[in-house]
């Protein structure tokens, strides 16, 4: 898939994940705010490196690689996106049901990183 895509796709999951929060889905809601950023960090690696890992381990691992050569001052970020992550792995395939309040904690973090990960986007010069 094209970058264009998952950008697009970035944005109407973060639409979706918006809703789900404002009809009190919160296991929806971590969920989304991860496929999201994982879209998000998709389209930066296909149009820095021209493809992208399948399975997110191996999508984090190459985005702190991507970083480490071109943003070392973003390494940081790499800590918070396996956290979202590790959420929605909870979400999705635990027993956790997450509450209104963790929930606004998550998609506060998730506002921060996509801030990040948009500055870093223009910085390359990927459209957004």
């Amino acid at each position: 898939m094209s970058y264009q895509k998952f950008i697009r796709k970035f944005k109407i999951l973060l639409e979706e994940a918006e809703k789900d929060f404002k009809n009190d889905c919160y296991n929806k809601t971590v969920s989304c705010l991860w496929f999201s950023i994982e879209a998000l960090l998709r389209a930066i690696l296909i149009f820095e490196k021209g493809w992208c890992p399948e399975r997110p381990g191996k999508l984090i691992s190459l985005f702190y690689s991507f970083l480490k050569k071109k943003i070392p001052n973003k390494l940081s970020l790499i800590p918070l996106i396996n956290s979202l992550y590790a959420h929605r792995r909870n979400a999705d395939h635990s027993g956790k049901i997450y509450t209104k309040e963790e929930t606004e904690r998550i998609y506060q973090k998730s506002k921060f990183l996509i801030k990040e990960l948009i500055l870093i986007s223009k910085s390359i010069g990927l459209p957004i």
